[in-house]
């Protein structure tokens, strides 16, 4: 029943356990080919390892949180810069970028731009019209820019955007 268990547990956290399966062999130990105690220690040694991809999983978790909050909190300052965010989170401005866009599936420097377009768009869904002052309220100095980055996200231009929404 435990063996069940940490398998469904890998399974859930997506574990690579597979290389445990060789350490412990049901027909061995049905067998009697394999003493219990050895097989009581591999299933050990197997709890042991998924604990610790857990607890990386949940800090990883952790990790990509703090950097969201930190973007959610400062995207409108154009000058926001990754090495803010690598400071704030206490790791290497190379290793941030690279650690996010592993985990995230798209670079830092994307998302932030996403994150303002939506926060924009946003803007305009309340009522903002003029988009210069948009792009600004969201972390971008240049307007033409910002409709660029909008259009990337959206498929239309803020101007188009706001038209069709009337």
């Amino acid at each position: 029943n435990l063996l069940l268990f940490i398998t469904q547990v890998a399974l859930e956290y997506k574990i690579d356990i597979y290389d445990y399966y060789d350490l412990i062999c049901y027909e061995d130990f049905l067998n009697k080919r394999q003493p219990v105690q050895a097989m009581k220690s591999a299933i050990t040694e197997l709890a042991a390892f998924c604990i610790r991809k857990i607890e990386q999983v949940r800090t990883d978790g952790r990790t990509i949180c703090k950097i969201k909050e930190y973007v959610a909190k400062f995207y409108s300052d154009c000058e926001l810069r990754i090495k803010d965010i690598a400071d704030a989170v206490f790791l290497n401005e190379n290793y941030l970028s690279s650690y996010f866009k592993k985990k995230v599936g798209i670079s830092l420097t994307e998302y932030i731009m996403c994150f303002r377009v939506e926060k924009g768009k946003d803007l305009m869904d309340l009522g903002e019209e003029e988009i210069r002052e948009v792009a600004l309220k969201v972390g971008f100095l240049d307007a033409n820019y910002f409709s660029k980055c909008f259009k990337k996200v959206y498929g239309v231009t803020p101007t188009k955007y706001l038209s069709e929404k009337l």
